[in-house]
């Protein structure tokens, strides 16, 4: 080939990598957009189930979730206890999952992953990575009766 077929193609392939580019936002997740103030659909896809001797694993990592005592005192609308600090999850499992919003916290607890409020350490969602599907792995709220 000669110097200018080469060019050529050169040229070519760079004009359709930018018009891709331009198009196409490589680093766009839609469901990065708006903070959210609980677990969502895109938060349980980051992890897989089942994936040999690991039961929950991160998808994009290789970090294998184990279970913890911990998990069983977590409910929704009740303060975290006093003997359990509220540390932040991983930073690559705060890098796989959806904003939430200014004031939670996202923690993992084994194989769980909760919302805490910061300043009242009041616990506003679960998430069972365990369960067998998202639906599942959302706690269920009792709503106590009007009097």
């Amino acid at each position: 080939m000669t110097w200018k077929t080469e060019v050529a193609a050169f040229a070519v392939t760079v004009l359709a990598a930018s018009s891709w580019w331009h198009m196409e936002d490589p680093f766009d997740r839609p469901d990065q957009d708006v903070a959210v103030d609980h677990f969502t659909l895109a938060d349980y896809k980051a992890f897989e189930r089942g994936a040999g001797s690991c039961d929950v694993r991160l998808v994009d990592g290789n970090i294998c979730l184990q279970a913890s005592p911990l998990e069983r005192a977590l409910t929704v609308g009740e303060s975290l206890p006093d003997h359990i600090p509220a540390l932040s999850a991983e930073y690559r499992i705060l890098l796989q999952t959806p904003l939430k919003e200014s004031g939670l916290k996202t923690v993992r607890y084994g194989r769980t992953l909760a919302l805490i409020e910061t300043d009242t350490r009041i616990v506003r969602d679960v998430l069972d990575l365990t369960a067998e599907d998202f639906e599942m792995a959302r706690p269920v709220v009792k709503v106590a009766p009007k009097s």
